[in-house]
């Protein structure tokens, strides 16, 4: 078995790897209308992320949250997760942990809120 692979059985389904790279959040404002922000993501597991972000969110809100990374091949990608607002905490930005409510899907291209 691989170390990742080690790691999440032996810490559960809670277990999130430290990956820091661009998020963009869209955060509902009003029926179908939502506003876009870039962020930072900080750790993100097989259930759920963390992220810092500049706009304050509300436990329980579903949101949007939208991976940047770059592909070797195929250039800029991003990875879109459905979640819900499991924490909030308040310290230079906001820190926020969701979990994943849904299937992913890759988009290519995907551009990063905020650059």
């Amino acid at each position: 078995m691989n170390a990742a692979r080690q790691a999440v059985s032996e810490h559960g389904s809670d277990f999130r790897i430290p990956l820091e790279t661009a998020v963009t959040v869209s955060i509902p404002v009003a029926r179908g209308r939502a506003i876009k922000v870039g962020g930072q993501l900080r750790a993100i597991g097989r259930d759920g992320a963390r992220f810092t972000v500049d706009q304050q969110v509300r436990v329980g809100e579903r949101l949007q949250l939208s991976v940047h990374c770059d592909h070797p091949d195929k250039g800029p990608v991003c990875i879109r997760f459905p979640c819900k607002v499991a924490s909030v905490k308040r310290g230079a930005a906001w820190e926020v942990d969701v979990a994943f409510c849904g299937k992913y899907r890759f988009v290519n291209g995907g551009g990063v809120v905020g650059k």
